[in-house]
């Protein structure tokens, strides 16, 4: 019986606001094991060990003294490091894949396979959506697909090299994959960011894939950690959180949770939550009070989802300002002006 580990977002890249002092500037040459130490053991004895890869691996096109360069651009490095921390699968599917264009992905796919890591999310070939990956991990086969729910921010024009897809497709993928596999898990980088609760209409996508046989759905991009639920055997989570980052400046936002379950024969025989928090110094601590994400929040109707969505896009649009305001001690003045001309050229776009 399969026993498998589901983190939330691995972003071990510079967010935007963290110029010259983001993710992987504070670490440089330091291991990911240092700031892993203390989750470590929650990571330790799985058959599976899932992350969401929100971050480019690649050196292609890196221009150190350029914001937009550094963003969301983690070390090549990485790929190894996540290895020995004992990830078996990543998702690679979501709305950063192309920021830094094809090549720079690509790499990346290149790296985390060369270091033994299976790679979800790829754009397949028909008639498959996403690429299909099957693991061979406690006695069974353990398949996944991912897909990136978000319209494309980045080369737009271009047909990007992860899988997108609509329910229909998601659902096809769904029905032809499960028959070669024991059991299925399904990740999925969809929904508003910061609202803790769901839209009706992604509780019902997500019923709708468990419906058609997934085993397993598992949701990234919100950057909150949302309710998970586990019925007849089959689990749906909706958002993990954030598992590693620089997003500090709030606690919603510093909030992960490490989903661990055993599978059998396409069925969850149990599932365990663990609470995790990221500090000031992007160290992962165990978090051992009660989540609130965890909570059973009923889904949200569409305009009242939208409208949260827009409110607390402001308020953490304020307190990562003042965030950086707070650490400006730490800043790399070069970048940070281009951060400040780049949000006074998005206010008069805007005006």
């Amino acid at each position: 019986m399969p026993s498998i580990v589901a983190v939330g977002d691995l972003m071990l890249g510079d967010t935007a606001a963290a110029p010259g002092f983001g993710f992987a500037s504070r670490l440089g040459a330091r291991r990911l094991a240092e700031v892993f130490h203390d989750v470590a053991p929650l990571l330790d004895g799985a058959d599976v060990v899932f992350g969401n890869l929100e971050v480019i691996l690649s050196l292609e096109g890196y221009v150190p003294d350029r914001l937009a360069s550094r963003h969301m651009r983690g070390w090549p490095r990485f790929a190894l490091e996540l290895k020995d921390l004992g990830f078996t699968v990543l998702n690679v599917a979501n709305n950063h894949a192309n920021q830094h264009g094809t090549g720079a992905f690509l790499e990346t796919c290149r790296l985390v396979e060369s270091a033994g890591i299976g790679v979800c999310g790829i754009r397949g070939t028909a008639p498959w959506c996403s690429k299909p990956l099957v693991l061979h991990a406690g006695g069974e086969r353990v398949g996944f697909l991912g897909y990136c729910l978000h319209p494309r921010r980045y080369f737009p024009d271009q047909t990007p090299p992860f899988a997108e897809g609509s329910l229909g497709e998601i659902v096809s993928d769904i029905s032809r994959f499960r028959p070669q596999v024991d059991s299925l898990c399904v990740s999925l980088h969809w929904g508003e960011e910061f609202v803790p609760q769901a839209s009706e209409d992604e509780a019902a996508w997500g019923e709708a894939m468990v419906a058609a046989g997934a085993t397993v759905v598992l949701g990234h991009h919100p950057h909150v950690v949302r309710r998970a639920d586990l019925r007849s055997g089959r689990l749906v989570a909706l958002s993990l959180g954030n598992f590693a980052s620089d997003l500090v400046w709030d606690d919603l936002m510093s909030e992960g949770v490490v989903l661990r379950c055993g599978v059998e024969r396409g069925t969850v025989t149990h599932v365990e939550l663990h609470r995790t928090r990221v500090n000031g110094r992007y160290q992962i601590r165990i978090d051992p009070r009660e989540s609130r994400g965890l909570l059973p929040l009923p889904p949200l109707p569409k305009e009242e989802y939208h409208r949260q969505a827009r409110r607390l896009d402001g308020v953490m649009r304020r307190r990562r300002l003042l965030h950086l305001t707070r650490s400006l001690v730490r800043a790399d003045w070069r970048l940070l002006r281009q951060w400040v001309t780049g949000v006074v050229k998005g206010r008069l776009r805007g005006a």
